[in-house]
């Protein structure tokens, strides 16, 4: 086994101790909400982070702000469109050290069929 190999670990998102939240502008106010269902993998290398990894899967239908006719709302073609994509996805491209234990994370989003190159900070 290799020095890298060794330093390498793959963790898996656990629910109990994690969230997928989102907050948004709408006119004068911001919506909270959340996401309950997901899940996902990061395969960190301590030694090497640009080796590491980090990809999740979010059910799409999962959407709770706390308002139930918003959250049908935002299941419908209007917005998630969540019968055709069921899931939002991310895969992250390239991880970057950026000082102590903060790293940008590089990836693909997709949502609706629809994949954006983003970095989570």
């Amino acid at each position: 086994m290799s020095t890298a190999t060794v330093a390498a670990q793959t963790f898996a998102i656990d629910k109990t101790h994690s969230e997928a939240t989102f907050q948004v502008r709408h006119l004068i106010t911001k919506v909270r909400g959340r996401f309950a269902d997901f899940a996902g993998t990061i395969n960190f290398n301590a030694d090497q982070p640009a080796q590491s990894s980090v990809n999740f899967t979010i059910q799409a239908a999962s959407i709770d702000t706390s308002t139930p006719d918003r959250d049908a709302h935002l299941r419908s073609d209007d917005f998630f469109a969540v019968e055709k994509y069921p899931t939002i996805t991310f895969d992250s491209t390239g991880i970057t050290a950026t000082g102590g234990n903060d790293y940008h994370v590089a990836g693909n989003l997709t949502m609706r069929g629809v994949t954006k190159a983003i970095t989570i900070r």
